[in-house]
């Protein structure tokens, strides 16, 4: 270091070398330690000092060292470098994927309605006077087989929608038994499940069904189909049927359409009663009636005598 050659060549100080071979970092930094110790110690010296230079007598001694790498290391260092070339790895270009979607854009929006029938598909005569807000109300009884009859608008002509699903669900009672086999279901149109926990009966169209409803498909004057469907086009689902196992007792029963799973439309509920008859009321009607037919009868021969 610089203030160890200068304060020696005033006279101040003498200065011992000493050559010192290192193989490593730590080697350096302990020698590099004993250098900056033996610096301080100088300037300390120095600014104590009230003699003029080159008249001290009495000259403190500091050690310095000088550094020499080591045989190895400088082997080492003098071997040549490994260049690493990275190559790029071939590529080819990635399959374009297929993506398949449906767009749907419901226009029709086609209204329903309901009726009820028995087992040899006779309308059950509503009870109109029981009937009110769109509710109908029938009456039947305990162990009848009973309809449900679904009705939908039929679609227009020159639709501009296409059926990807069509569903016809109807919700029935408790004590209600669905009786499958009456339905008579065309495996071909439709798809048939009876959800006994749900209480519900769905009736889906299936996929060659609606191949038929979306068949004729208008084409544009370049011969691309060009969104709408012609002809009016009418489904009419089988009729679920179900066993009324309770007397005494009120059901409800109602359908929904559900089309392309974006539009449902719900039918107003059907009430069935399975009212008992009143046998002493009955028995007074009668009575009545034969009473009458007794007072005409003699009316009639009154006046014919």
């Amino acid at each position: 270091m610089a203030i160890f050659e200068t304060q020696a060549n005033q006279g101040n100080i003498t200065v011992t070398h000493e050559t010192v071979k290192v193989s490593s970092k730590a080697d350096v930094d302990k020698y590099q330690s004993l250098l900056n110790d033996a610096q301080t110690k100088v300037r300390d010296y120095v600014n104590t000092l009230n003699q003029t230079s080159g008249s001290v007598t009495n000259k403190p001694n500091f050690k310095v060292y000088d550094l020499v790498v080591t045989d190895d290391v400088v082997k080492a260092a003098a071997q040549p470098v490994t260049i690493v070339h990275y190559l790029p790895v071939s590529v080819s270009k990635p399959q374009t994927p297929v993506v398949n979607y449906h767009y749907f854009d419901l226009r029709s929006k086609p209204k329903t309605s309901r009726e009820t029938k028995n087992a040899d598909n006779e309308v059950i005569i509503e009870a109109t006077k029981a009937s009110s807000n769109g509710q109908k109300v029938v009456q039947a009884m305990v162990n009848q087989i009973v309809g449900f009859d679904g009705e939908d608008q039929t679609l227009p002509a020159n639709r501009f929608d296409k059926m990807h699903s069509l569903e016809r669900v109807i919700h029935y009672d408790n004590d209600m038994d669905a009786e499958d086999a009456l339905s008579h279901v065309d495996s071909d149109l439709w798809n048939y499940t009876n959800d006994k926990l749900a209480k519900k009966i769905t009736f889906s169209a299936t996929a060659r069904y609606l191949t038929d409803i979306n068949l004729k498909q208008k084409q544009n004057a370049t011969g691309t189909i060009g969104g709408t469907v012609d002809g009016e086009w009418h489904w009419d689902t089988p009729n679920a049927y179900f066993k009324l196992t309770k007397d005494n007792t009120t059901y409800q029963v109602y359908g929904e359409t559900i089309i392309n799973h974006e539009y449902v439309v719900k039918g107003n509920n059907i009430t069935i009663q399975t009212n008992q008859a009143d046998p002493e009321k009955n028995i007074t009607l009668i009575l009545r009636w034969l009473t009458l037919m007794v007072r005409l009868f003699f009316l009639d021969q009154s006046i014919t005598m």
